[in-house]
């Protein structure tokens, strides 16, 4: 192999590298969610590092017609055990109507909390398994307005942001080794003389 042809293929693997590293996002980042439910959802990412998701069903009057659910949504994108400090508050408009926020894992439910939990939270899971926060509203009765709010922060382990390498860095790193490469190929062509 030549040292142009050996050059480009560690351009290629350095280029491989820097995609697949900035393809998986920690579920620190909102990118990494996606959320569904009655009327408004969001999900997004404040300046204090705090994920925020929001679900508001607003103002509306339906007696004893059952419950409203809201969907946030993401894959775990590295193995092992993670944790963040939790807050959930919801507001229900109406005496016999709650709210309750629970965790699945692959569907099955790990955790659940009522309105007005302030917690930290620990979840052991593999890459590529599916996280759902599940909030839903407990309907006794009808109630005139709901909305809620979870916020998670101080996110380590698994779900500790991903530290993503520069383009720049990798870059000069494939430079450097292929560097490297050539001089020892020098050197070895020379010790043969």
């Amino acid at each position: 192999m030549n040292i142009k042809s050996f050059i480009s293929a560690v351009f290629a693997v350095v280029a491989l590298t820097a995609s697949s590293l900035s393809a998986a996002a920690s579920i620190s980042d909102a990118a990494a969610w996606t959320s569904a439910g009655a009327n408004t959802t969001s999900v997004t990412n404040t300046a204090a590092g705090v994920l925020s998701m929001h679900y508001n069903k607003g103002i509306y009057f339906c007696a004893g017609c059952g419950y409203n659910y809201w969907n946030f949504d993401t894959v775990a994108s590295t193995t092992g055990t993670g944790g963040f400090d939790m807050n959930y508050d919801a507001f229900n408009g109406w005496f016999m109507a709650g709210s309750n926020l629970q965790i699945l894992l692959n569907g099955v439910n790990v955790q659940t909390f009522g309105n007005n939990t302030h917690t930290h939270v620990d979840l052991t899971v593999n890459a590529g398994d599916q996280i759902r926060f599940l909030a839903f509203e407990t309907n006794g009765d009808s109630q005139p307005e709901i909305w809620g709010d979870i916020g998670l922060s101080n996110f380590s382990g698994a779900f500790a942001p991903a530290d993503v390498p520069e383009p720049g860095s990798i870059a000069l790193l494939g430079l450097g080794l292929a560097g490297f490469a050539a001089a020892r190929r020098k050197s070895a062509k020379g010790g043969q003389a």
